[in-house]
């Protein structure tokens, strides 16, 4: 319904936007994963700048909180060992 309609005009107007850059990455289904991962982690400073947005996909899919904070942790801490 609403939230529908919401997102397509999102998604055009910052394809429109950042059509310059890219005009990629604002689709409704990629909103609706940015919607997710914000429910998930609402505290952008909790989220690793080490971690890749394919990370947060892999994490995402994790149900239990706990077990989801543990992975992201040792992902962290396994990419800072391999440096």
């Amino acid at each position: 319904g609403q939230e529908e309609a919401v997102l397509e005009e999102v998604s055009r107007a910052l394809a429109g936007e950042f059509a310059s850059t890219s005009g990629r990455g604002f689709s409704v289904p990629f909103l609706r994963m940015m919607q997710r991962l914000h429910k998930l982690f609402p505290d952008p400073e909790k989220l690793s700048a080490q971690l890749s947005w394919s990370h947060y996909l892999i994490l995402m899919d994790v149900e239990d909180a706990r077990a989801r904070q543990w992975y992201l942790e040792k992902a962290v801490s396994w990419i800072f060992y391999k440096i």
